[in-house]
């Protein structure tokens, strides 16, 4: 059989309480559940904003997807995993691209307020694109990025 990992990750958009929670897991196969330890050797984050003609929204829109805030990613070395996380207003529904030579990848459906892209990369040169899901929604974002390398 093959083996097959899952991470679990409890979560809370805002803080406004403390929260105490139980988690517990059930499986008809035997399994072992236990907290990881962080792999991430660098990180870094950037804020910014979707203001003006930078807010261009998702890819659909295609006259004002490529208005959105770019930054690029280098990845020195081989291969490496890399943990990108857009957190921006809980009203919008946000979304991040990675694009490079041979490289389209997306963090899946857009969600309220916060998003996450896990991948394996080469080393080389990436844009990572910001967005809302429509054009013209305004307002403050961060994006942070971890690697493994």
């Amino acid at each position: 059989d093959e083996e097959k990992k899952f991470t679990l990750v409890m979560s809370q958009y805002e803080k406004s309480t403390t929260t105490h929670y139980t988690l517990r897991a059930y499986a008809t196969c035997p399994f072992r559940m236990h907290r990881l330890t962080s792999a991430w050797k660098g990180k870094a984050e950037v804020t910014g904003e979707w203001r003006g003609v930078t807010a261009g929204g998702c890819a659909n829109h295609r006259e004002t997807y490529g208005n959105n805030p770019k930054f690029q990613l280098d990845l020195e070395g081989g291969r490496g995993t890399v943990l990108l996380e857009l957190k921006g207003p809980k009203e919008f529904n946000v979304g991040l691209d990675v694009l490079g030579e041979d490289t389209k990848l997306s963090s899946g459906p857009f969600r309220p307020g916060y998003v996450y892209l896990e991948a394996e990369l080469a080393g080389g040169s990436y844009q990572v694109v910001t967005s809302t899901y429509r054009p013209g929604q305004q307002g403050p974002f961060i994006l942070s990025v971890q690697g493994t390398g």
